[in-house]
């Protein structure tokens, strides 16, 4: 009985001593491989592979180069691109003279809701929310927009300038609505 234990004990100081150098081995090996260094010669890797990496490598090549925008697809800073209907449309200025556009269109409305000088557009719009001629939701978000388009120095982007317009649109489609609402009770 005491033979087999120690033929046990034996047997499992051996599998560990040789499992242990087997893995000291190992890593003082894969050490010795610079961290630089990358099979990309034909004698470093299968010639199939090789070509196959190779191939794949050359049309990363091609279409990274071919990817480049060309000038004319660039265009100027915060203005549309060629060949599109905003080809001539600065955005930031566009915006900022909507706010002139929603205060004559107010004026056709109620020619008593001037806008005052000293009054910022967001004092403006309030004053319209207020007297109930706009939606609140929607107007704050337009002077939101307007603001960010006078003071920020992010550029103004394509969809911010239609997200502004739809805006405003909706502003001057909502006291369309309203003068006609009036115009209907004045009529009965």
């Amino acid at each position: 009985m005491f033979s087999i234990g120690v033929s046990a004990v034996l047997l499992c100081m051996i599998y560990f001593t040789t499992v242990g150098l087997r893995n000291l081995a190992v890593t003082a090996n894969i050490s010795t491989i610079p961290t630089s260094f990358l099979p990309i010669e034909p004698i470093d890797i299968p010639n199939k592979a090789f070509e196959m990496i190779n191939c794949e490598i050359n049309k990363a090549l091609e279409i990274s180069s071919a990817a480049v925008p060309l000038p004319e697809d660039i265009p100027p800073r915060g203005w549309g691109r060629k060949g599109t209907m905003y080809e001539n449309v600065h955005f930031q200025t566009a915006i900022i003279q909507s706010a002139s556009l929603l205060e004559s269109t107010v004026l056709k409305f109620n020619s008593q809701l001037v806008r005052e000088p000293y009054m910022t557009i967001r004092q403006y719009i309030n004053v319209l929310i207020n007297n109930k001629l706009i939606n609140r939701d929607i107007g704050i978000c337009y002077v939101n927009n307007y603001e960010r388009a006078c003071y920020s120095s992010d550029e103004i982007k394509e969809d911010d300038y239609e997200e502004t317009m739809k805006l405003l649109a909706l502003l001057l489609k909502k006291m369309q609505s309203k003068k006609g609402h009036k115009n209907t009770k004045r009529k009965q």
